[in-house]
């Protein structure tokens, strides 16, 4: 099969378009390697599905050795995806959570508190010879609260793309269904998506739930990774009400909303307790998740006969 780096012209979002505008993406020299790593295989590998498709329709049968080495490839590339995602996440929660835990504090205590984080943020990258500085970034968060909302922004609006990856990655690497340490199911088997030739994999996800997640849904999502998520977004406190709330299934629970004017919205699926996903038997989401100062469990009970 033959490899190529060039840009695809079929119209697909870039992959450079979102994790390299991420925040600390731009500032940081290795992340932003990391991220045009994946972004060159993510372009060969749309080439190879592209061929393994064709090569599938003409034969009318899977083309066995083609078909496992762009499954290899993209195991590999999903595992750097993973890794990439959680190296970033948490290196923006270590700086979101210093900047927020100065909130209040007396000028000489927080001056204190500020100059003994930068002596141990330093002397971490003593290591790298000086060529690695992140206590800028920290520094920045500190001063600038359009960064802070910036960062979290980010972060809420790429809960989604790396809990997929992570339970795809989990049953891939360690061949378990996730936080229930079972089994997983034939880990590893993907078959050819029929629209782009890109391999698919069932996930396991518990309770005879199953996710359905290729890799070329995981690449077209980090092109939006910069996109504002953040009216979907339910306040800190109010995610953590949720979090205590009985699931309806592996991420999602269901509940009541109330809004600060006083409007109730029932039957509102919340993903991983932060991000309001849908209402059950409406076609959208009319109201703004940041607006929400009120949330109770929602049973759905059996309609009249």
């Amino acid at each position: 099969m033959a490899r190529s780096t060039k840009r695809n012209s079929g119209g697909h979002l870039s992959f450079n378009s979102g994790l390299r505008k991420l925040p600390l993406f731009e500032d940081d020299l290795y992340l932003g390697m990391q991220a045009t790593n994946l972004e060159v295989v993510d372009h060969i590998l749309r080439d190879m599905e592209s061929q393994l498709l064709a090569l599938y329709v003409e034969k009318e049968r899977t083309p066995g050795p083609e078909a496992l080495v762009v499954s290899a490839f993209s195991q590999l590339w999903v595992f750097g995806l993973y890794e990439l995602l959680r190296t970033w996440r948490t290196r923006a929660q270590r700086i979101l959570d210093f900047a927020e835990s100065l909130a209040g504090v007396p000028n000489d205590n927080r001056e204190r508190l500020i100059q003994e984080k930068k002596q141990t943020v330093e002397k971490a990258g003593e290591s790298a010879g000086g060529l690695v500085s992140r206590w800028p970034t920290f520094e920045r968060a500190i001063q600038d609260g359009k960064f802070r909302r910036r960062l979290q922004t980010a972060l809420d609006g790429s809960e989604i793309l790396f809990r997929r990856t992570g339970a795809l990655r989990m049953g891939l690497a360690k061949h378990e269904i996730p936080q229930s340490g079972g089994y997983a199911l034939a880990p590893g088997y993907g078959r050819i998506h029929m629209e782009h030739g890109s391999i698919y994999w069932q996930v396991q996800l518990g309770d005879n739930e199953i996710d359905i997640v290729s890799r070329r849904d995981l690449a077209d999502e980090c092109g939006r990774a910069t996109k504002d998520r953040s009216r979907y977004i339910l306040p800190r406190p109010i995610q953590d009400r949720v979090k205590t709330f009985p699931k309806r299934s592996y991420a999602l629970r269901q509940v009541t909303v109330r809004l600060k004017d006083g409007t109730e919205y029932r039957r509102v699926l919340v993903y991983w307790s932060k991000i309001v996903v849908s209402i059950l038997g409406r076609p959208d989401i009319p109201f703004d998740a940041r607006r929400v100062v009120d949330v109770r469990p929602d049973i759905d009970t059996p309609e009249p006969v």
